[in-house]
């Protein structure tokens, strides 16, 4: 899944929902794409935690490509670094689903 924009307060509901959505229907592996992410807030960079047991628990792999130090910063005080991997906009993801900005 791909997020551009904001990631905060606003738009945390949905972004739950899409990757909820998104560990329900993939079969092998979520990437989160957050390379176009101006900001990453703590409480959603949290998220992430709760989403990686579920991932784990389904069998799935759950990984983030990072994109902005924001970004990045936001992962490491939330403890949600060890998710990151290098790269650009995900690939190899059926249905890339983005929110709005």
């Amino acid at each position: 899944m791909t997020v551009e924009g904001d990631l905060d307060a606003a738009l945390l509901p949905e972004f739950q929902l899409l990757l909820d959505r998104a560990l329900t229907i993939s079969s092998h592996a979520v990437v989160i794409d957050l390379s176009a992410v101006q900001f990453l807030s703590a409480e959603a960079a949290s998220t992430l935690g709760p989403a990686q047991e579920r991932a784990a628990g389904n069998r799935l792999e759950l990984s983030v490509i990072a994109g902005s130090r924001a970004v990045e910063r936001a992962l490491e005080i939330t403890g949600m670094r060890a998710l990151t991997r290098p790269g650009g906009p995900s690939t190899g993801i059926p249905a890339p689903v983005a929110l709005p900005s």
